[in-house]
């Protein structure tokens, strides 16, 4: 019989997984360790230890912040069994990125608030069992997060910078926003990448900033793409990426920022229509080599609400092709989202839209209105 171990779970939410995986899989069972007062990881005992399979709360074993004791201690914990992280709130993102890391095998995650489909489903995923088709739209969504429609972004990208089209630094940018799935994409200059769009992750056969300048002097070399199965992506990555020294394994967002900013270096940027502007994902601004103090700035305001370009412009007079370009490398990196102006001229959007407001909770809506 396989056996699931709970951990870092409230009680509540544990009762709760108890019973989907009971009526869902009754081959399966589940053992809990309570979650501790001090949030702390708890000790494992036989029976825990047993268990061939774990579903973890990162918040419930104190690391909702991810740092590199923390991680320590939890594959310690996991001790090479397939687990489940389940992921909370805006810090969760760097536990994220090493279950997709391509090194790491047998994690996968799930971001709480979550559904009893989507649960079920990941749980399936885990326990390598037939999962119950899914009864709405919501459930079919991929756990994981992925590239959407990456054409659309840069269409919307070209569309505001039409130079963009014929510019040939940003044509290796351009193809990898085509892609999706698993992909090998090889470069004449003798580069070899591997794009994982649905996992979002990036690796190369050399450092970035080797690569940035291949794709500032293309010439006339070839750039081959080839659609990978998830066994030939392991092989793949084993035979040309993971025994190099001087390899790179980035966010594929970070990656694409990185190589947007490389092709757009030196280049006066000119905006041939408006739009608006929304920032779905907060730029890593920590981890990018290229970031100026006025892109803190627009990710700081364009994460809060949506905001127009025209605005975004006039707000910040004098810096003009600063906002041009954090536009353009939010776009093409594929954290933001663009959608058409509004006929009506608008102030900068500094305060949330009222469903925005309803959602932050009764306390964070009473101090909005008493800071506001």
């Amino acid at each position: 019989m396989k056996k699931v171990l709970l951990a870092g779970l409230v009680q509540r939410e544990t009762a709760a997984v108890e019973i989907l995986v009971g009526m869902t899989w009754p081959g399966v069972s589940c053992f809990s360790l309570p979650r501790c007062l001090t949030l702390s990881v708890p000790h494992q005992s036989r029976a825990a230890r047993s268990c061939s399979f774990c579903v973890i709360d990162v918040a419930g074993f104190g690391m909702r912040h991810h740092s590199t004791d923390a991680q320590k201690r939890l594959i310690e914990f996991i001790a090479g069994r397939p687990a489940l992280l389940i992921l909370r709130g805006a810090h969760g993102r760097r536990w994220a990125r090493l279950c997709r890391a391509p090194e790491t095998t047998g994690l996968d995650y799930i971001r709480a608030p979550y559904t009893p489909a989507e649960l079920r489903r990941s749980l399936g995923m885990l326990l390598d069992a037939p999962v119950p088709e899914p009864s709405s739209p919501l459930a079919r969504r991929p756990l994981t997060r992925g590239s959407s429609q990456p054409s659309d972004n840069m269409k919307n990208l070209y569309r505001l910078f039409p130079a963009l089209v014929n510019h040939p630094p940003f044509r290796l940018v351009n193809q990898l926003r085509k892609l999706s799935g698993d992909s090998l994409v090889q470069l004449d200059q003798g580069a070899t990448l591997l794009i994982d769009h649905k996992m979002g992750w990036l690796a190369c056969s050399c450092p970035l900033d080797r690569l940035i300048e291949m794709q500032k002097n293309p010439g006339r070399g070839q750039i081959t793409t080839l659609r990978l199965s998830r066994e030939q992506m392991k092989a793949a990555f084993r035979d040309n990426i993971q025994s190099r020294r001087d390899k790179t394994v980035l966010p594929l967002d970070q990656a694409l920022w990185e190589l947007a900013g490389g092709a757009l270096e030196h280049v006066d940027l000119d905006a041939g229509s408006d739009l608006t502007l929304r920032l779905e994902t907060m730029p890593n601004l920590t981890r990018l080599a290229r970031v100026r103090a006025i892109d803190i700035q627009l990710a700081a305001v364009c994460i809060h609400a949506p905001q127009n370009l025209r605005t975004l412009l006039e707000a910040f007079a004098g810096k003009r092709n600063d906002v041009l370009r954090f536009t353009a490398l939010s776009l093409a990196s594929g954290l933001a989202e663009a959608a058409p102006a509004p006929a009506a001229r608008h102030r900068l959007t500094t305060s949330q839209t009222p469903a925005q407001r309803r959602q932050a909770g009764f306390f964070r809506s009473l101090l909005d209105k008493l800071m506001s």
